[in-house]
C-alpha cells in the first residue's frame, strides 16, 4: 500500500447526520464546486462505513489551512486504528489544523494518545459547517479487514519504554468491562495466574504511557483477545510473546494484520466455552469446565517456542 496525500482547494464540510445510509450516518466533503470528493469514510471489510452526506447548511467557520483526520471513534481499537489512520502525513502539514468529526469533545485517553503521535497539533471537533481555504487529505493506512500499511506502521511506532522486554509475565484484565462481552471465568483465571507470579493489570484503569510501560516492558503479555493488545502499535518494538484468548470461537482478522506487519510473536487460541448473554461484541462467555480452565492456563504459560496450541478461528472477537 503506497500513501499519498491530496489537496482540496475550497472544501467544504459539516458533521455528520444520522440517515438510513450504512452506519446509520451520512458525511461527505465537498470541493469548491460543490462536488463530492471520494474516499473520504473509513472502509470495513471493502465497504465504506458511512454513506454520503448532504451539503451542510448554515452559517460557515472559516479554516485557511486544514488536515482531515475524520472520524473520532470513541472505542479504544477503533480510535487507535481507524481515527488515527490518515495522520500518517501530518508532520508535513503541522502549520495546519486537524479537523476530526462524529464527537462533540476529545477524551482525556484520545489526547493522550495524539499527543504522542502528533505533539502540538491543533485540534478542531467538527460541529457546524466549515469551509477551508486549503484541506489536505491523506491515504488511510488501515483498513478493517485488509491491510496495516508500513508507513502507517512506522507512525504508529513512537514509544520507547525505559526498560524494553523481558520483565513481568503480564495479563491485560477485561474483567472491568462486562458491558462490551468477555468470558465469566476471568477472575478465576487472573487469581490462578497471579498465584503463579504473573501480573495483572486494567488497562483501561491506567495512564497510556504507563500502559505502555507495562506492555513494552514485558516478556509475555497475555489476555481474553480484545482492543488492550492493539497498544503494541504505539511501541517502537515489541519484544514480547502475545498470547490471545479467543472469546467463542473465533477472532477478528486485525489481530493477524497487526502481527503479520509487526512481525509479533502472537499466539491466538480457544477452549470449550458456552455463550451466556449478549449478541455481537456484547457476548459474553462461560469456560466449559474445570477442565478447560486448565487448558486454558496451560496453553497461556506454554513456554515460548513450545508447540503451537489450537488456534481458533477468525470471526466476530474485536
Amino acid at each position: 500500500m503506497s500513501l499519498t496525500t491530496r489537496t482540496i482547494e475550497g472544501a467544504v464540510l459539516g458533521p455528520p447526520r444520522r440517515s438510513d445510509a450504512p452506519g446509520g450516518f451520512g458525511f461527505s466533503i465537498f470541493d469548491s464546486r460543490g462536488a463530492r470528493v471520494a474516499d473520504t469514510s473509513p472502509v470495513r471489510h471493502g465497504e465504506p462505513r458511512f454513506g454520503p452526506g448532504e451539503f451542510p447548511e448554515g452559517p460557515a467557520q472559516h479554516v485557511e489551512k486544514a488536515y482531515f483526520a475524520g472520524p473520532m471513534f470513541g472505542h479504544f481499537g477503533h480510535f487507535l486504528l481507524e481515527s488515527t489512520a490518515r495522520l500518517h502525513r501530518f508532520a508535513e502539514f503541522a502549520d495546519h489544523t486537524m479537523l476530526w468529526t462524529g464527537k462533540r469533545r476529545i477524551e482525556a485517553w484520545q489526547k493522550a494518545v495524539l499527543e504522542l503521535l502528533v505533539p502540538g497539533a491543533e485540534h478542531l471537533v467538527v460541529k457546524r459547517k466549515i469551509e477551508c481555504g486549503r484541506l489536505v487529505i491523506a491515504d488511510r493506512g488501515f483498513e478493517v479487514g485488509a491491510d496495516l500499511a508500513a508507513e502507517q506502521a512506522r507512525f504508529l511506532g513512537k514509544y520507547v519504554p525505559r526498560e524494553p522486554g523481558g520483565g513481568d509475565r503480564l495479563w491485560l484484565s477485561r474483567a472491568n468491562l462486562s458491558d462490551v462481552g468477555g468470558v465469566e471465568d476471568e477472575p478465576w483465571l487472573e487469581a490462578a495466574l497471579a498465584d503463579q507470579g504473573w501480573r495483572v493489570i486494567s488497562p483501561e484503569r491506567l495512564p497510556l504511557r504507563e500502559q505502555l510501560e507495562a506492555v513494552g516492558g514485558a516478556s509475555v503479555v497475555a489476555g481474553v483477545i480484545g482492543s488492550a493488545f492493539h497498544s503494541v502499535l504505539l511501541l517502537r518494538e515489541c519484544r514480547a510473546s502475545l498470547r490471545m484468548l479467543a472469546r467463542g470461537r473465533g477472532y477478528g482478522a486485525t489481530y493477524d494484520i497487526i502481527a503479520e506487519r509487526l512481525g509479533l510473536d502472537q499466539r491466538i487460541f480457544t477452549v470449550p466455552m458456552e455463550h451466556t448473554s449478549g449478541e455481537g461484541y456484547r457476548r459474553r462467555y462461560r469456560i466449559g469446565d474445570e477442565a478447560a480452565r486448565m487448558q486454558a492456563i496451560a496453553e497461556i504459560t506454554r513456554p515460548r517456542g513450545a508447540d503451537p496450541p489450537p488456534i481458533a478461528p477468525r470471526g466476530a472477537s474485536r
